[in-house]
């Protein structure tokens, strides 16, 4: 099974489902930065129940969440929050140490850099629309048995 994502530049992702199951992606979410190390989050699910609560996601094999396991549990299952909250407000790119696996991020780096380039030179940047026709966006996110 392949398990795909999409980003939506310039701020919004859809994931695949962590049920894996078979089908296309039900929520796209969207981060709306509000300051230099704030942002307000916003999500549309379809078909399923949400939980708004920020660490209401199972992180061990017996139901505690992120903030509710030990130091030693933080490293027998590592998650997003570790790795995102680690970074502290503001990363410094020049201080960062990438390896293969982080190819995805090089690649969304770039291609923010560029659409930064082409605002500057006053071109339309990726995800913009400025007509009806191209106002609706398919997304391709899911999970899906090959």
């Amino acid at each position: 099974m392949d398990r795909v994502g999409q980003r939506i530049l310039p701020n919004t992702i859809s994931i695949a489902d962590a049920s894996l199951d078979d089908g296309p992606a039900r929520s796209v979410d969207w981060a709306v930065p509000v300051d230099d190390t704030g942002f307000v989050g916003f999500a549309l699910s379809v078909g399923c129940e949400m939980d708004l609560q920020l660490d209401s996601v199972s992180m061990t094999p017996d139901g505690k969440t992120w903030s509710r396991i030990s130091e030693e549990d933080h490293q027998a299952y590592p998650g997003d929050f570790g790795a995102q909250g680690s970074q502290g407000a503001i990363t410094l790119h020049s201080e960062e140490h990438l390896a293969q696996s982080d190819r995805g991020v090089v690649m969304l780096c770039r291609l923010v850099l560029k659409q930064i380039a082409s605002v500057r030179i006053e071109k339309d940047p990726a995800g913009m629309a400025f007509s009806e026709e191209g106002a609706s966006i398919r997304i391709s996110a899911g999970s899906f048995l090959m």
